[in-house]
């Protein structure tokens, strides 16, 4: 199973399908979460990357959207239009947030390890640092539209 969605992921992310890409590893770490063991690590390297990837380019979507509709909102005059730029702001502050909370949760819930967890070995710490720094990300695109 987890064969199979890896390679739907690395499709969707050669066809460019963000979205489909990010539903697919997400439903890896799910899927992968309920067969692991606590000592084990849950994801290996090329799968934490397409996880990376999968979120930052749907999220990156949705942050340079944010930016170019705050832009014209500032920018524009008349009344009808900054509502309607207003609203398509709300609408992607929405999706932004709701995305970043998203991975935050999978990061929390599946790949982070829990409070008091004694991390051994070198490729389990690199493996939270890199989570950590994930979190950090995502935290901060909340905080940007706050």
């Amino acid at each position: 199973m987890a064969d199979k969605l890896v390679y739907k992921a690395r499709l969707a992310e050669q066809l460019e399908m963000y979205k489909e890409m990010k539903d697919t590893m997400k439903q890896l770490v799910e899927t992968k979460c309920k067969d692991a063991k606590p000592e084990g690590e849950l994801l290996g390297e090329d799968e934490r990357n397409l996880l990376s990837v999968a979120y930052k380019n749907v999220v990156g979507q949705r942050r340079t959207a944010w930016r170019i509709v705050c832009s014209l909102e500032t920018k524009t005059e008349d009344d009808w239009k900054q509502h309607i730029c207003r609203e398509f702001r709300e609408q992607v502050e929405t999706e932004l947030s709701e995305l970043c909370n998203e991975i935050i949760g999978l990061l929390d819930t599946y790949l982070l390890p829990g409070e008091g967890v004694s991390l051994s070995g070198e490729s389990h710490q690199e493996t939270a640092v890199f989570f950590y720094k994930m979190k950090g990300d995502y935290l901060r695109s909340v905080a940007l539209i706050l």
